[in-house]
């Protein structure tokens, strides 16, 4: 570590984790994981994942997707706008690709080790 920014190192840790995130997801949309005929395209072409950052700190990872890829995760019950009663299961496929990528636990991990030695190297003994 000794030599390298960890500011650098943080925002390359945050773009890592999402795009590794960012591939998981759209391969789970491309499977057939996720049924969806008419939606799939346009779900797979914009949804996206970027790191946030403040500072050249990472604040979040914010997951970007159309309306209807969000429908798809948690399901709908209820009434459409043309008064159509409408109930579709969830397809948990955001959560199993979070799960499935492993990329926040790598995160966690890497910047854990990362603000740990910041912290030591700030700390005179």
């Amino acid at each position: 570590m000794a030599g390298k920014n960890p500011k650098s190192e943080e925002r390359i840790i945050g773009k890592r984790a999402a795009n590794t995130l960012n591939f998981a997801i759209k391969s789970m949309i491309s499977s057939s994981y996720v049924e969806t005929s008419k939606s799939t395209g346009a779900l797979l072409r914009m949804s996206q994942v970027k790191p946030r950052f403040k500072k050249d700190v990472l604040q979040r990872i914010v997951i970007e997707a159309p309306r209807h890829g969000f429908i798809l995760n948690y399901g709908f019950n209820g009434t459409t706008k043309a008064g159509h009663t409408m109930r579709l299961k969830p397809t948990n496929h955001l959560n199993k690709a979070i799960e499935r990528s492993k990329a926040l636990e790598t995160l966690a991990t890497q910047l854990g080790e990362l603000r740990a030695d910041q912290i030591t190297a700030e700390i005179n003994f």
